[in-house]
Order: C-alpha cells, then structure tokens, then sequence
C-alpha cells in the first residue's frame, strides 16, 4: 500500500460542550478524546500525523507530545479550511491521507485501516465514510416520551428527529489522495 497519513481535527473550542477544557481534552475513560484517536491511528503505522490545533494548542500539544506534528488554525473556518493548515507539512507527501475529527474515541484502528484499503482499491480522489444509526430503539423511545400528538405529527416529529441523528452520525472521516499533498489543496 502507498504512504498513510492522517489529519485530526482538534482546533474546536468546543462552545455548546458549556466548559472552560477544550472539547478534545475531555476525558473518556481517563484519557482525552484525542488520545484515544491518536492512539488509533497511530496503530495504522502512518508516515505522518498532523494534528490541527486552535482553541488550547498549547495543552493540545503538551499531552500529546511528540506523537504528532502541529498545525494551527489561528481562525475557525470550517473542516476545509482546517485540512488546508497541514499543507506546509504535508505538500510533498504522496499517498492517502485520512482526515479524522479528535472528539470521536470511539473509532479503532480497524475503521482507519478498512478507510485506508477500501479508498485505495477503488483508485478514488476522496472517499467519505459514514455510519447509519439504528434507529427502531430510538423510535420506540421518541413514540413513548411525545404524548399528546396526532399519529400524523408523531411520525414527523419522529422522522424529523431521525434525520437529525443521521446528520450528526455523518462526521469528519474523509479519504484523500495525495499526489502530492499541495496540488490536492490547489484545486
């Protein structure tokens, strides 16, 4: 397989969280969230990690050491505008370049792995990986706490909420080619 690399995302503050830690830091199961997603995909073995700092770069960077190569997003502009901070470490790599938020530890090696070869066996330029909810026991949560409705409105109401699950479930996971990295950000 051609070189791995990876971008994570940890520059967000983290507003809706209501906290003064920045979101990547808190914990799950004694460890920041980012740990656990650096830890994982470090099991991949990429030739380059980049983790994109903002909101607590300095704590980002000191408990992730030097596991990582650090880029900052000064300003928050979007996910696009944050991959496009890595360019000056990553313009002369080739290969596939995953690029994973640092608040999602539920991810494993085996996710970035099957991101890694399906993206590769498909000669693809970008390959987004997604994941559907199961959504008959939220349903049949939602049918139990919503009284007082029409069945009409139930279902919509139910249907409504469901696609936003759905959105919410269609996170940063992303699959680039990088031939090499700085053309990719070019276009």
């Amino acid at each position: 397989m051609v070189n791995k690399n990876a971008i994570i995302l940890a520059a967000g503050k983290g507003t809706r969280m209501k906290s003064k830690l920045y979101k990547v830091l808190h914990e799950v199961c004694g460890r920041p969230m980012v740990d656990h997603v650096l830890t994982q995909v470090e099991r991949t073995h990429p030739t380059n990690v980049v983790t994109i700092v903002g909101h607590g770069a300095e704590k980002v960077k000191d408990y992730l050491g030097d596991r990582s190569q650090y880029a900052l997003q000064a300003e928050q502009l979007g996910t696009g505008h944050a991959v496009l901070q890595a360019e000056a470490l990553l313009k002369d790599e080739d290969g596939i370049t995953i690029v994973v938020s640092g608040d999602t530890p539920l991810l494993t090696a085996e996710t970035f792995e099957k991101l890694f070869a399906y993206h590769h066996d498909k000669g693809a330029k970008a390959t987004i990986l997604t994941a559907t909810a199961q959504t008959q026991q939220v349903t049949a949560g939602l049918s139990g706490m919503i009284s007082g409705l029409s069945k009409k409105s139930l279902n919509k109401k139910i249907l409504m909420i469901k696609k936003r699950l759905l959105m919410k479930l269609i996170r940063a996971f992303i699959a680039l080619t990088t031939r090499p990295y700085s053309k990719l950000c070019m276009k």
